[in-house]
């Protein structure tokens, strides 16, 4: 009993306990001796080091208490975790729990994000050096708190020309006149740079996401009671958005619960289901630690009616277990044990949905083209994150190509255009991205990509 005593109390044994198989963990999951992960500590702590310590705890606490109030019923309508308030804080404060304990972060958020901070990371030394840099930074994290990402876009690309030797300044903005947002030189040469990043979803998009799920909502306790363990694989063929939310009650009341692969079509729909092997399911998790919003989950429940990147929904009852070292609970919440699980997978195939959703950026590129007409030369750099199916991402990318075709015929031969398009892969890894890059205009001798870490 003495020695138990000069280990501490019973908590304190407890807490190291954990913190010790964390440790463990971590090391079997992530090389910490890989530079990204060096690239992705500075890039962070960069940004973090733009707010004062004092707005940092309080905006910090601002995401526990809003992630406390959460439900732990990823079902439930107000269930994500995303902190779309204060969206620069919350980059952040992912990192920050990520090197706590890579498993209590927000997986797929994280996907998205590291390849762009690690970018950040890898040129801090330099970016430091730039005249304006401060005051970008604290435009960044209050002006641009909510929606950071295109303050992001333009400090990566002036970290690409940085590696390439040019000497970058960010040009202040201005309320009477639209100004570039880099001014870069290199020895006689000379650029200005207008930095555009599009929308990741259209709101034609969220609105179709919408409308199915209320669908979906009217109908999840039914298909937990009579299809227990079934995954769903659904072609929606009518459009959603001009029209009612689907009725889906009458079409899975036609179909026999107790075959173990199910199949439905009419007007509206194609559909087919599967029963998984819940024991299966359950012996995995038994043995690993699964966050109930990964990837790696869903492919667990839907097997091969699961791909990276598709659209899905699930209800699941499990038991779950909290690692405590998370700030919060829902961010340390692991799967335990399944009782039951229903979950689909949707497509939306018909034309006018595609079509809506394939937005090309014509619009963007000769707003941007106009703004720099006193500016010359110039370059214009176009990010979009391709986010929708792959069929949907091919028709947008044709879009683009015929329309920049035609934009490019009246281009002057002092301006370039170069398009950026991110795809991201899900996976068991930090992340898996794939940037495409095409150059309109003038061709300019530059190095290719300004996203992507190098690995």
């Amino acid at each position: 009993m003495g020695e138990a005593k000069n280990r501490g109390t019973y908590e304190d044994r407890k807490l190291k306990a954990i913190t010790n198989k964390v440790d463990l963990l971590t090391k079997e999951m992530v090389d910490m001796n890989d530079p990204n992960m060096y690239f992705l500590k500075q890039g962070y702590e960069f940004l973090k080091n733009a707010l004062h310590p004092d707005d940092w705890n309080t905006r910090r606490a601002k995401i526990i208490d809003y992630l406390k109030s959460r439900p732990t019923n990823y079902a439930e309508k107000n269930a994500r975790v995303r902190f779309k308030e204060d969206e620069i804080t919350w980059y952040i404060f992912l990192c920050e729990e990520f090197f706590k304990f890579p498993l209590i972060s927000n997986p797929s958020q994280m996907a998205r994000i590291s390849p762009l901070i690690i970018r950040l990371g890898s040129h801090v030394n330099l970016l430091k050096q730039v005249e304006n840099i401060d005051k970008k930074l604290k435009e960044l994290v209050k002006k641009y708190r909510n929606n950071p990402d295109g303050v992001l876009f333009e400090l990566i690309v002036a970290a690409s020309y940085l590696d390439q030797g040019y000497e970058v300044k960010f040009i202040e903005e201005s309320a009477q006149q639209k100004k570039p947002d880099l001014f870069i030189c290199k020895g006689d040469e000379k650029y200005y740079i207008e930095c555009k990043r599009l929308q990741q979803r259209t709101d034609y998009a969220d609105k179709e996401r919408g409308l199915f799920l209320e669908s979906w909502t009217d109908i999840k306790c039914f298909l937990l009671e009579n299809f227990p363990n079934f995954w769903f694989d659904i072609n929606i063929k009518c459009e959603l958005v001009d029209n009612n939310k689907l009725e889906l009650m009458s079409k899975f009341s036609q179909l026999n619960p107790r075959n173990n692969r199910i199949s439905y079509s009419d007007d509206e729909i194609d559909m087919v289901g599967e029963r998984q092997n819940i024991e299966k399911i359950n012996k995995y998790l038994s043995r690993n630690y699964v966050k109930c919003e990964s990837y790696v989950f869903a492919k667990l429940l839907g097997d091969n009616l699961v791909y990276g990147f598709c659209e899905r929904t699930y209800d699941v009852e499990f038991h779950p277990y909290i690692i405590s070292l998370a700030s919060a609970p829902i961010m340390g919440m692991m799967v335990g044990k399944i009782n039951k699980f229903i979950g689909v997978t949707r497509h939306f195939t018909n034309s006018e949905s595609m079509s809506k959703k394939s937005r090309e950026i014509k619009r963007h590129v000769s707003e941007a083209i106009t703004q720099l007409e006193e500016y010359k030369p110039s370059i214009v750099h176009v990010l979009y994150e391709a986010m929708e199916d792959a069929i949907v991402e091919n028709l947008r990318w044709s879009k683009i190509e015929e329309k920049m075709k035609e934009l490019e015929s009246g281009l002057d031969v002092n301006t370039s255009v170069k398009v950026h398009r991110l795809q991201y892969y899900e996976s068991e890894k930090l992340f898996d991205i794939c940037e495409t890059i095409k150059v309109w205009g003038r061709e300019l001798q530059f190095k290719p990509f300004v996203i992507i870490p190098n690995t």
